[in-house]
């Protein structure tokens, strides 16, 4: 009974962790066009973009604002 009472708040605790991890790293997409992304981010993050290198794909990243 106590191991399955440890498992079960251990679970909680990571559900939790993982959940918060998550809320900070949330954006929303909107499809602008066929060949134009609009990215923005929740809870006043700013994005950051970063192009790969010899590539034409990019990076966004929401990070706190400064």
């Amino acid at each position: 009974m106590r191991r399955a009472i440890i498992c079960a708040l251990l679970l909680v605790v990571a559900g939790v962790a993982y959940g918060g991890e998550r809320l900070a790293n949330k954006y929303r997409t909107h499809r602008l066009t066929r060949t134009e992304l609009l990215v923005t981010c929740e809870d006043e993050h700013e994005p950051q973009v970063r192009k790969l290198d010899n590539s034409t794909m990019i990076i966004v990243s929401c990070v706190e604002g400064q």
